[in-house]
């Protein structure tokens, strides 16, 4: 199962594209291996460096896409159970702001990747077809909960290709 491109909101398409086949959950998987790889080998003090002024760290990157995994999964689990209301978005840079006054460790934020995406991951295994075709509205838009893996890993893929051509 692969939602088309038409039914992403336009400025998530990105993220889609970003993704191939048709098994989410080896996507959400593959992703995961792939940021860990590149991930583990940076020490603490590279991952506060910075590859421009005013541009975020490569520990501020992981947490935003842990704080962003969160957020779609949230709006995955809203969307499965029917909840009524609409879904609200999130300032990134403000998140990050405060996100900053945490003096946590590279490691931790690891950590918190990984044990966040096997959340994600536990998550969306446990949800049926029918779940996944339901349909909500996030950030203003309506989103089938089936699209939000594939986001959660095309976002996480965007920003690792960042940190590999920018930060590495």
């Amino acid at each position: 199962m692969r939602p088309l491109l038409t039914d992403v909101p336009p400025f998530y398409r990105l993220y889609l594209e970003r993704t191939t086949g048709t098994d989410y959950l080896r996507t959400l998987k593959d992703a995961k291996l792939q940021t860990l790889k590149t991930l583990k080998s940076i020490g603490e003090e590279k991952a506060n460096d910075a590859y421009a002024e005013n541009k975020w760290s490569i520990k501020s990157l992981v947490q935003h896409i842990v704080d962003s995994e969160v957020v779609f999964g949230y709006r995955a689990l809203w969307i499965v159970r029917n909840a009524e209301g609409d879904l609200q978005g999130f300032e990134q840079d403000d998140w990050v702001k405060a996100e900053l006054e945490n003096d946590k460790t590279f490691s931790s934020v690891l950590e918190n990747f990984s044990a966040t995406r096997n959340w994600t991951i536990s998550l969306f295994s446990n949800m049926s077809e029918i779940e996944l075709m339901r349909t909500g509205n996030a950030n203003g838009f309506k989103i089938k909960a089936l699209i939000l893996p594939y986001l959660i890993a095309g976002h996480n893929l965007h920003h690792l290709d960042i940190i590999k051509s920018r930060y590495l």
